[in-house]
C-alpha cells in the first residue's frame, strides 16, 4: 500500500514535469538526442556521462562556430540568453523529480539520469559560449563602431591599389556583383551566376583559366589585408562586413569559371578561340573569312578534328592492310 502511495506520488511528480515543460518540447528532443549521443561514447569508454566539462567543451565549438560563421540569426545575444533560460528549466524541472525520487527512495529511470547530464552539459557550454563571445564582445562593439572607418580603409588600401593594376578590370566586375547583391539586384546565386557566365562569355577559354588565376589573386590580396586588420586591431571580423563579401564573391566567380571551363571543353570549343562579341562595334575590322569562319566554321570546329583523325586511322589500316597482303 505505502509502495503504491510512492509510486503514485513519483508518477505525479513526473507529469507536472512533463507538463512545465511542454513548452520546451523542441529543446527537450534537442537534450534527449545529446543524451543518445552521449551514452554511445560513454559506452566506448570516452568519458563519464557526469563529466559536465568534457560535453561542455563540445557544445562550446559548436556554439562558437555557429557565431563566427554566422549560422543563425540573432544568435548573440538573443539565441545564447534563451539557450541559458531554456537549459535551466529544464535542469531546474528534472532535479524537482530527482529530489522527489529521492524523497521517496525511488530510483531515478537511465534515461531520465542521462537527460540531466545532457541537460546540464548544454547549460555549462553555452555559458562558456557567452563567456568567450563577450571576450570577443568588446572586439565586436570595437568594430561595430569603427565598421564604416574599416570599410573606408579597405577601399583606400585595397580598392585603390587594385584599380591600379591589371586586376582592374576584374575587380571591377566583383564590385559590380558586391553592389548588385547589397541593392538585391542579384537576388540570388542562380542570378550571379548568370551574370559571370554573360560577362566572360567573350574570352577564349584560355583567356578565362587566365583570368581565374586573376580572380583568386583578388581574393588572397583582399584576404590579407582582413587578416593583418584582425592581427593588428585584434579583432576579429564575423563574415558580414562589406569587404569580406568581395572575398566570398572572388571564390564564387572562380567556381562558376570552372563550371564553365567544363561546359565548353563538352561542347568541344577550342581552347584558345576567340569568343564572338556581342558587340556590334567589334565586327567593324571582321574579314570576310573572319565573318564565314566565325558563321558557319567555328561551330563544327571540333568536329572536323574528329574526321581528321579518323580519316587518319583509316589510311593507316588499309596502308598495313596492303602491306600484309601484298
Amino acid at each position: 500500500m505505502l509502495r503504491n502511495q510512492k509510486n503514485t506520488e513519483y508518477k505525479k511528480a513526473i507529469e507536472q514535469m512533463l507538463k512545465n515543460l511542454h513548452p520546451y518540447e523542441q529543446w527537450m528532443n534537442i537534450i534527449k538526442m545529446r543524451a543518445d549521443g552521449q551514452a554511445q561514447m560513454v559506452k566506448q569508454g570516452i568519458a563519464k556521462m557526469d563529466d559536465y566539462n568534457y560535453w561542455a567543451n563540445g557544445h562550446l565549438e559548436e556554439y562558437m562556430l555557429k557565431y563566427e560563421n554566422n549560422e543563425e540569426t540573432s544568435f548573440y545575444p538573443d539565441g545564447v540568453e534563451l539557450r541559458i533560460k531554456v537549459f535551466s528549466e529544464i535542469i531546474q524541472e528534472l532535479e524537482k523529480v530527482i529530489k522527489k525520487a529521492a524523497e521517496l527512495k525511488l530510483n531515478i529511470t537511465t534515461e531520465m539520469h542521462n537527460d540531466y547530464c545532457a541537460a546540464r552539459g548544454s547549460l555549462l557550454g553555452i555559458q562558456m559560449a557567452k563567456i568567450e563571445i563577450e571576450k570577443l564582445g568588446k572586439l565586436d562593439k570595437k568594430s561595430t563602431s569603427t565598421k564604416t572607418d574599416y570599410e573606408k580603409k579597405f577601399d583606400e588600401e585595397v580598392g585603390v591599389v587594385l584599380l591600379n593594376t591589371s586586376y582592374a578590370k576584374h575587380f571591377k566586375f566583383i564590385k559590380k556583383l558586391h553592389d548588385g547583391n547589397k541593392s538585391g539586384r542579384f537576388q540570388n546565386k542562380e542570378e550571379t551566376r548568370a551574370e559571370i557566365v554573360k560577362f566572360y562569355s567573350k574570352y577564349s577559354s584560355e583567356e578565362v583559366a587566365g583570368a581565374q588565376g586573376t580572380i583568386m589573386t583578388i581574393g588572397q590580396e583582399i584576404g590579407a589585408w582582413i587578416n593583418a586588420v584582425e592581427n593588428e586591431n585584434k579583432i576579429k571580423f564575423k563574415g558580414t562586413e562589406s569587404f569580406e563579401q568581395y572575398n566570398t564573391l572572388a571564390q564564387f566567380i572562380y567556381e562558376t569559371l570552372t563550371v564553365e571551363l567544363l561546359s565548353r571543353a563538352r561542347r568541344g570549343e577550342s581552347w584558345n578561340k576567340q569568343k564572338i562579341s556581342t558587340d556590334l562595334d567589334d565586327y567593324k575590322y571582321i574579314s570576310d573569312w573572319d565573318n564565314f569562319y566565325y558563321t558557319y566554321l567555328s561551330r563544327y570546329e571540333g568536329f572536323f578534328v574528329y574526321a581528321l583523325i579518323f580519316i587518319i586511322i583509316i589510311f593507316w589500316i588499309v596502308l598495313f592492310a596492303l602491306f600484309i597482303f601484298y
